[in-house]
């Protein structure tokens, strides 16, 4: 379905959840954007790679079924996002925010023997709002990343996403914004959201991006 739509870049904004207002200034997103792939633009020198959320869960939302497992996804993750950037040379920073595994404290182990993070960190329950684990995860990347160069990028993953086309295959400009589609047209029209399967961005966004974030989470009544 969606994933099948290319991802739009957003000049310097985030049009997450109404968070255009939470930035001083934004560029709306074409639905149209130019042709471009990674090999385009200079890929960053390292990659701040960010998961938030629940790693496994068995609803997906309210009122909808459904059942999801990062290790199902691990593996996609791995040949689709990780290690075509690997390949261009790009050195990957892993970092998680999550939930344990409300029985097998085992998985838990399991995630973190996997992904082996710089930073990780466990909630024993949901957080008040849906957005706090994206703020988590930033969090631990802002503690734990220093820059010179301004050649670092931050990717904000969900656990349970698989892909279709290698990262690199993606129109991507790694010094602005990038989400990959808008939301539906209704709710792009009243509320400029976007879809949540990942955001890209410049480390130095990183301020603005977790005022978006917080700004949405106030705005909504299930704090997405």
């Amino acid at each position: 379905g969606r994933m099948r739509r290319a991802i739009v870049a957003l000049h310097m904004g985030l049009a997450f959840a109404a968070a255009v207002a939470a930035l001083d200034s934004v560029a709306a997103a074409s639905s149209s954007p130019s042709p471009m792939n990674t090999m385009d633009s200079e890929l960053p020198r390292s990659i701040a790679l960010a998961f938030h959320g629940h790693y496994v869960r068995n609803t997906t939302r309210v009122g909808r079924g459904g059942y999801s497992d990062f290790f199902h996804a691990a593996e996609n993750q791995r040949r689709l996002l990780i290690e075509p950037l690997v390949a261009r040379g790009v050195r990957i920073v892993t970092f998680f925010h999550t939930y344990t595994h409300p029985a097998c404290p085992a998985a838990d182990a399991a995630l973190v023997r996997v992904l082996q993070p710089t930073a990780h960190e466990f909630s024993t329950s949901p957080l008040p709002k849906i957005v706090d684990s994206y703020v988590r995860a930033l969090q631990l990347v802002l503690r734990h990343t220093h820059d010179a160069t301004g050649r670092t990028a931050v990717i904000l993953a969900r656990f349970d996403v698989g892909y279709l086309r290698p990262i690199t295959a993606l129109p991507i400009d790694w010094s602005i914004f990038n989400a990959p589609f808008r939301d539906w047209s209704d709710d792009w029209a009243t509320w400029r959201t976007v879809s949540d399967l990942l955001f890209i961005f410049p480390l130095q966004m990183s301020e603005r991006v977790l005022r978006a974030l917080r700004q949405s989470g106030e705005r909504y009544r299930s704090g997405s």
